[in-house]
C-alpha cells in the first residue's frame, strides 16, 4: 500500500519536470501580457498628456497674440501705430500787409511739413485736432536786406523807422471773440542799415480741440522767408 500509494503521488517517470516547464512557459506568457498591457497603457497615457499639454500651449499662445484677422484699430486703418499730432509750415512769400489797427498781423504760412494727417492747417492758423499738451514753437527772421529800410513799408511806417521787432503766438478759442497771447518775444534794432534779427518763441502749452494757433508780428513786411523754409517757421506737436 505504501509503495502503491508512492507511486500514485509521483507518476510516471519524467511526468514532473515537463509539467513544470509548462506551468513556469504559462506563467511567463501571463507576465509578458501583463508587461505589454502595461507597457501600452503608460503610453497612452502619456500621449493624452502631450496632447493636453500641446493644446494648452497653443491656446496661451493665442490668448497672447494679436490675432491676424481682427488688428486693432489703428493697424486697421494705417497698417501702423498711430502717431501724435503734429505739424511745422514755412511762412509764404507773400504776406498781407493790410493795416490792423491796434493788433498785431498775423503771419500767413504754406508748405506743411514734419505733418501727421491729424494736424491741419490754413492760411493763418494751426488747428488743433484733440485736448492735450502741446510744444509750440516758431522762429521768425526779420531783415532789412539792403542798405536802408526805405522801401520797405507797413502801415504807414517805413522799415527804417522800426527800432524793435516783436513775436507773439496767439491761440484763438471758439469761447473768446479774441485771441489770448500764449508767449512772445522782442528784440532791439541798433542799427539803421543792413540788418537781420531772428527771434525764437517756444513753450508747452494745453490746448482743446478746434483751437487755432497763430503768429503775430510787430512788422509783417520785415519777415524774411527762404525756399528751404529754414529761417521762418511754425510748428506744433502733441507731447
Amino acid at each position: 500500500m505504501d509503495w502503491a500509494s508512492d507511486f500514485s503521488l509521483q507518476g510516471r517517470p519524467g511526468e514532473h519536470p515537463q509539467r513544470r516547464r509548462r506551468d513556469s512557459l504559462k506563467g511567463d506568457l501571463r507576465r509578458l501580457r501583463c508587461l505589454v498591457l502595461c507597457c501600452i497603457l503608460v503610453l497612452l497615457l502619456f500621449s493624452v498628456l502631450l496632447i493636453y499639454l500641446l493644446g494648452r500651449s497653443l491656446g496661451c499662445k493665442q490668448d497672447g497674440e494679436m490675432p491676424i484677422e481682427k488688428p486693432p484699430k489703428f493697424q486697421r486703418q494705417r497698417g501702423y501705430p498711430e502717431s501724435k499730432p503734429k505739424i511745422q509750415v514755412t511762412v509764404a512769400n507773400k504776406q498781407n500787409l493790410s493795416c490792423a489797427g491796434d493788433e498785431l498781423p498775423i503771419l500767413k504760412w504754406e508748405y506743411a511739413r514734419h505733418t501727421s494727417d491729424q494736424m491741419k492747417h490754413t492760411d493763418h492758423f494751426l488747428i488743433v485736432p484733440k485736448n492735450g499738451d502741446y510744444f509750440v514753437y516758431t522762429q521768425v527772421t526779420f531783415r532789412c536786406p539792403g542798405p536802408t529800410c526805405e522801401t520797405i513799408e507797413y502801415c504807414g511806417k517805413k522799415g527804417v523807422d522800426e527800432d524793435h521787432t516783436m513775436v507773439v503766438i496767439s491761440v484763438k478759442k471758439r469761447a473768446y471773440s479774441v485771441s489770448i497771447p500764449l508767449m512772445r518775444s522782442d528784440s532791439s534794432i541798433g542799427e539803421k542799415t543792413k540788418w537781420k534779427k531772428t527771434i525764437y518763441v517756444g513753450g508747452v502749452v494745453h490746448l482743446t480741440e478746434d483751437d487755432k494757433l497763430m503768429v503775430n508780428v510787430s512788422n509783417p513786411a520785415l519777415v524774411g522767408f527762404s525756399g528751404n523754409g529754414d529761417i521762418t517757421y511754425f510748428g506744433a506737436f502733441l507731447i
